[in-house]
């Protein structure tokens, strides 16, 4: 759904300190200007034709130097000289981790390109919610050429129409911007997740009851064929009709090869796309003896820790994908996680 205006507060203030109408949806705070101490970060959603999301981020500023007394312990006992040394910022006192990222900037990226990356968040999806109408006699050859399945012009001219309401976070040329982009975006192959996303919202994207089944099978089809895409029409029960054969069944490979997609979308951002993360702020991936533990890791995505935000808006195949990636990749070989264990530990 298109977003009218973003509010962005401190604290409790009534007041924004700024309000984002158009992407990019980017601020600074100079965190000089605040006093050292317990912060909140919020930012308002306002979605036109209604609705808004408020979300929260609690941080701490801390710009004086540590000083640190030598030379005099409390409630010593001491006499004659005393020599007392005070070192502020010395190379040799422990730096402690950084807990917000130096420019709040990343904070908001974080929060409002990450976190909203859920917003249409495209991964797999297993579960059948929606039941799609067949499309109608009259079709073409899908844009895939020879072996393609066809689509049905008509709806694909209806869906351009509807996604002129789509543009505003996707792009007028599925190049992304507030939302992700959708141009040559593979989880899109999935006609049934995208269905799903539409009809009933994920994330911070709200439901859009109020289209038809004929108009979600539209704009379905539009950005499954739309700027490069060719990934075919959509057939009864909301499923995509590929050329070829059937998908098969499930196992390590095929789910690292979708929780590369869904860790591009939603983790390379804060860990990187080789895994290395930020030193001081995020974590790596790569070689992390952490992700051994099964445990550890499922409930570190799923419901989140310190900084970083709960996925559990993502489905128990998406979380195994995405686990399974990690632990499969940068020289990880950690081991495949399965959609039970996901589901198990929710």
């Amino acid at each position: 759904m298109p977003i009218e205006r973003i509010e962005v507060y401190l604290n409790d203030s009534a007041e924004p300190i700024q309000v984002l109408r158009q992407p990019p949806f980017k601020l600074k705070l100079d965190t000089r200007q605040l006093p050292d101490g317990e912060h909140l970060f919020r930012v308002v959603t306002h979605f036109k034709g209604g609705g808004l999301q408020e979300q929260r981020i609690p941080f701490k500023v801390n710009n004086l130097p540590d000083v640190m007394v030598q030379g005099l312990d409390e409630g010593a006992e001491v006499h004659g000289d005393l020599e007392v040394a005070l070192r502020v910022g010395d190379p040799d006192i422990p730096v402690q981790p950084q807990r917000f990222p130096t420019a709040l900037l990343t904070v908001a990226a974080v929060l409002i390109l990450g976190g909203i990356w859920g917003f249409f968040a495209l991964g797999p999806s297993s579960q059948k919610i929606i039941e799609e109408v067949a499309p109608p006699p009259g079709q073409t050859e899908a844009h895939g050429g020879e072996g393609a399945v066809a689509v049905d012009e008509a709806l694909l001219a209806k869906g351009k129409t509807i996604y002129a309401a789509c543009a505003g976070c996707h792009g007028a040329n599925g190049e992304g911007g507030f939302g992700p982009a959708l141009a040559g975006n593979q989880n899109l192959k999935d006609a049934q997740m995208i269905l799903t996303v539409i009809t009933k919202g994920r994330g911070n994207m709200p439901a859009q009851s109020q289209l038809s089944e004929e108009d979600v099978t539209a704009v379905t089809t539009y950005i499954r064929n739309s700027w490069g895409n060719s990934f075919g029409g959509v057939g009864a029960g909301g499923e995509s009709k590929p050329a070829g054969e059937a998908p098969q069944a499930a196992d390590a490979a095929s789910l690292a090869k979708e929780g590369e997609g869904l860790y591009a979308q939603n983790c390379a951002g804060c860990h990187q796309p080789d895994g290395k993360g930020m030193p001081g702020t995020f974590p790596a991936l790569a070689g992390n003896q952490n992700i051994k533990d099964k445990t550890f890791h499922i409930s570190t995505v799923l419901k989140g820790r310190g900084a970083m935000p709960a996925f559990a808006r993502l489905s128990d195949r998406e979380l195994a994908a995405v686990l399974t990636y990690e632990r499969v990749s940068w020289g990880n070989d950690y081991g495949a996680i399965s959609e039970a264990e996901v589901k198990a530990a929710r």
